[in-house]
């Protein structure tokens, strides 16, 4: 018989998140390159770790909505400020019955719609870019 001790599984835990935060690093950097590479790698981690960290606070817990949870706020900034939707956004993800991965996909839909699935990015009119 095969015995598993609790330090074990958070070993794996561990190594399964960290797995996980790196995939999700790489996958913005794909996605997003441009904003990606102003962030540079530490900016992409941060931004990952700060995300893992609120998905966590707002009992965020399936891997598929926590990262489309990710995936938003780096889209749409960390209070998804640069959406008009922000409140309508923050009351779904309060409902206390609905799924996250529901909630999640609400949201994303709502927020995308209007920019047609484009990433939303700051204009700094004193910017030379």
């Amino acid at each position: 018989m095969l015995t598993i001790r609790r330090e074990q599984l958070v070993a794996l835990g561990e190594l399964a998140s960290r797995d996980f935060a790196q995939a999700q690093i790489d996958y913005l950097a794909r996605e997003y390159p441009l904003r990606s590479a102003a962030l540079g790698g530490a900016g992409l981690k941060a931004h990952v770790e700060l995300a893992l960290e609120d998905a966590r606070q707002r009992g965020i817990r399936t891997v598929g909505a926590v990262a489309l949870w990710i995936e938003l706020r780096f889209q749409f900034g960390n209070a998804l400020q640069r959406s008009p939707e922000r409140q309508w956004a923050f009351k779904i993800l309060e409902h206390p019955a609905l799924p996250d991965y529901v909630k999640l996909g609400l949201v994303r839909d709502r927020l995308t719609a209007q920019t047609g699935g484009r990433p939303v990015v700051s204009f700094d009119p004193m910017s030379s870019n």
